[in-house]
This record gives C-alpha cells, structure tokens and sequence, in this order.
C-alpha cells in the first residue's frame, strides 16, 4: 500500500509518513503517534495525530531550522526502531 492509498484511508485529523527521521521530530515535536504499519519488507507508514503547526514543523525540519531536544530526539529515533522491529512482516 502506497502512502497516497493509506491517505485515502485514514481520517482527516491525521498524518502519515513514511520519512522515519520526519516522524521522529514530529513525535519531539509534541504530534502522537497513532499506528505504524508495515506496507512493505523494508518499507513502515507512521500514521499521527495531525496538529495546525505540523506543516510549520516540517518546514522547518527539511529547512534546518528544527529545534529539539537531541535526547528526546535520540529517544524517540529508538522508541521508533523498537516498534518497527516489533511490527511483524
């Protein structure tokens, strides 16, 4: 299933991505992860709980201008792992 499909799925006060890093500061960021599923051998959609500042966020993550705590961010990029290798293929 491509992310375009699972959109068209999932209700409007959502998000889903299929960028790890992206959702790890999401996450950092204060959005709530809702569901991960696995859509592919390699391949994880991060479904959120959509917020009106995410697309502020994402700008300002591919723009460089991110600010979070590195920790919470290296915790969340584990928290993450840990889920995807618990998803079963």
């Amino acid at each position: 299933m491509q992310k375009e499909q699972m959109k068209n799925i999932t209700p409007s006060n959502t998000y889903s991505s299929a960028d790890f890093y992206l959702t790890a500061y999401l996450l950092c960021s204060g959005l709530e992860l809702l569901k991960a599923e696995r859509v592919g051998y390699n391949r994880v959609i991060f479904l959120l709980k959509d917020s009106p500042q995410r697309e502020q966020f994402i700008q300002d993550f591919y723009g460089h201008r991110a600010k979070v705590d590195p920790l919470s961010y290296k915790d969340s990029i584990s928290n993450l792992k840990g889920l995807i290798h618990g998803i079963q293929a």
